[in-house]
């Protein structure tokens, strides 16, 4: 199964370039960080990060669904804030093909995603860390539109570095 995901400072580029695109009015866009990922890739990148064993064994996707259906209802009778780790959520996520073009959101917005995979995944781990170090960093945009309506749109998220994961990506430089 292929994934696309995106990473936050793309899904902020094209939402940016969204804004000041005549282009976009009207339009419904796919952002995505423009490559296509295996379900094994991403599993594999996230243990890499996290220095864990690639797991070795898997639960074929009916038997998974037909559990997720016991599972889903079960947590929801007893109380359980969270959903299983068993759940159709994440069938969906993992054990779905799941491809979305972003030819429309390149042609039309000019969009080439900034973080690939890879550099996305490390940034996204890192966040995580409990010796991250993060910024708020806002942005503001104010406008008129061509009848006279005063619009705004406005953000606000972290970044986020992480010591030993930058310290990681410079190791052979010179």
């Amino acid at each position: 199964q292929l994934l696309n995901n995106i990473y936050a400072e793309n899904l902020a580029q094209a939402v940016q370039l969204a804004l000041v695109s005549d282009h976009a009015v009207g339009e419904a866009f796919n952002i995505t960080d423009g490559r296509l990922v295996t379900r094994l890739e991403f599993i594999q990148t996230i243990c890499q990060l996290l220095e864990l064993p690639v797991p070795e064994r898997h639960v074929p996707l009916g038997v998974a669904t037909c559990l997720a259906n016991v599972l889903e209802p079960l947590w929801r009778w007893t109380g359980r804030g969270e959903p299983p780790l068993l759940c159709q959520a994440r069938i969906k996520f993992l054990g779905r093909h799941l491809d979305f073009s972003i030819d429309k959101s390149r042609q039309k917005l000019g969009y080439a995603p900034a973080i690939d995979f890879q550099d996305g995944m490390q940034r996204t781990l890192a966040s995580q860390m409990p010796d991250a170090r993060g910024n708020t960093v806002s942005v503001r945009i104010a406008a008129t539109t061509t009848d006279g309506i005063a619009t705004e749109w406005s953000a606000s998220g972290r970044t986020i570095t992480f010591p030993e994961i930058d310290r990681a990506a410079w190791v052979g430089i010179e």
